[in-house]
């Protein structure tokens, strides 16, 4: 996939996120599997009540990170069954790693947020302004990437409007280009 479609799947998914509710409600074993695949990132809680505790530091959650994940609930206890799973949990399901990670610590409320951020994070990942503060206080983020993210951000690459720039730059002051010699004059 290139950068074009990539980029654009991730606009579409992000629009997708907006869209719909904040945690959207799950009804059956259909509507659970399908919004599986809604976004790269989908955590679904499978949850006994809509208006207990569990519900409620869900949903805190869910409008903290909605521009990032998608978030989805279901009540059905059979649903929960055939997923394997027993309510109350929430259920982070990634798309690209083809993993599922488990929280069933509802006596701890306050460790979904936590848990959360971690279950996110990709096998390998992608360094990105966005998650870079995320990963360094995570503590995962290698010193080699580090340094190439920094160097990346005084050193950005050039698109063809600026490398055309560039050269014609060079030209207009009389030094020549010379691809075999990295472009010295």
């Amino acid at each position: 996939m290139g950068l074009y479609e990539d980029k654009k799947n991730r606009l579409l998914q992000f629009i997708g996120r907006i869209r719909r509710p904040v945690v959207s409600n799950l009804a059956s074993a259909d509507d659970a599997v399908a919004f599986k695949t809604q976004d790269e990132t989908v955590f679904i809680a499978y949850l006994d009540s809509a208006d207990g505790a569990e519900a409620k530091a869900f949903a805190g959650v869910a409008e903290k990170f909605r521009e990032e994940f998608s978030f989805g609930v279901v009540l059905d206890p059979a649903v929960a069954a055939a997923e394997k799973t027993k309510s109350p949990s929430v259920v982070c399901y990634k798309v690209i790693d083809a993993d599922t990670v488990h929280f069933t610590s509802f006596d701890e409320p306050e460790k979904l947020e936590g848990w959360l951020k971690e279950a996110a994070r990709p096998v390998i990942g992608e360094l990105t302004v966005q998650n870079q503060q995320r990963l360094l206080d995570v503590g995962t983020l290698p010193l080699p990437g580090a340094i190439f993210h920094f160097l990346l951000s005084l050193f950005p690459p050039r698109t063809g409007e600026q490398s055309n720039s560039l050269v014609e730059a060079r030209l207009a002051h009389g030094l020549r280009f010379r691809p075999d010699a990295g472009g010295a004059g």
